[in-house]
């Protein structure tokens, strides 16, 4: 059949483009109920409470560049081992935490820290979070509030929760996978210092009906702080005896406490490329 080239053939064409355009990047996706939303995701995100993995840790703090092969394990709620290792793969720092006690031991400079501070973190990487704050980014675990809202992102094309704001946060953003239910992005605003915290997932593992992102980014923009951890290797739900979220003092250490909210640069950021 052939198609004149009057003005309503113009139209019709016009027409059946911009209908396969908005069929391509919908801009309204019907929203499950808001509180049968977040239960599936918190059970979702519930199947999995413990970590154990190998790969690389990426560090950018002001201009300064670290990276290195890292072991990290996590334990819900508050549960924490960190260790850094040479080409041998060899540990040569770590960092443990059981709440807000940590102990971090640093082999090249023969010192073991150990206290109880909020900030214990920071000695670690140039994130002001404390260890509890730290394992649930890294989980994309949703605060529990029920003042929450709902919304689809046309243009991530993700869910958009935000929950209400609270004593740490201003607010609180979660992005969510339509299909997945996984949580994709989190963004959250510092109610003290109006930093916004932003947190991003990618390369999910999956293992029977659990999955765990392989790559997770923290950044925080304003203080050009960046941490990025790389998985190359990732178990989901291992058994962890708890002596290995406790570090011993090797003979000679000198052992320095801290009481104090730490302030001083990352020890990992002392010897950087």
């Amino acid at each position: 059949m052939k198609i004149s080239s009057g003005p309503l053939s113009l139209f019709i064409i016009l027409t059946f483009f911009s209908g396969c355009s908005l069929l391509k990047h919908p801009t309204y996706r019907a929203i499950p109920p808001v509180a049968d939303l977040v239960e599936k995701v918190r059970e979702s995100n519930g199947t999995i409470h413990s970590v154990r993995g190998i790969g690389r840790v990426e560090v950018f703090s002001r201009g300064k560049k670290f990276r290195t092969r890292q072991f990290l394990v996590l334990t819900k709620p508050d549960m924490m081992r960190i260790d850094l290792l040479d080409f041998r793969d060899l540990p040569y720092m770590s960092l443990a935490f059981q709440g807000e006690t940590f102990e971090a031991l640093d082999m090249r400079e023969n010192v073991f820290y150990t206290g109880e501070v909020a900030n214990g973190l920071s000695l670690f990487v140039p994130l002001r979070l404390t260890g509890v704050e730290f394992i649930e980014f890294i989980f994309g675990e949703m605060p529990d509030q029920d003042q929450v809202s709902a919304r689809y992102d046309p243009h991530r094309r993700f869910y958009q929760l935000t929950f209400g704001p609270s004593n740490r946060w201003d607010s609180q953003t979660f992005w969510i996978h339509p299909k997945t239910l996984r949580v994709v992005e989190i963004s959250k605003t510092d109610a003290s210092t109006g930093d916004v915290i932003q947190i991003s997932f990618d390369r999910f593992k999956g293992v029977g009906s659990k999955s765990f992102p392989r790559e997770v980014k923290i950044e925080i923009p304003r203080d050009t702080g960046r941490i990025r951890f790389i998985f190359q290797k990732i178990e989901i739900n291992p058994l962890l005896p708890r002596e290995l979220f406790r570090l011993l003092v090797p003979p000679g250490v000198a052992v320095r406490e801290i009481e104090d909210e730490i302030t001083q640069r990352p020890l990992i950021l002392m010897g950087e490329e």
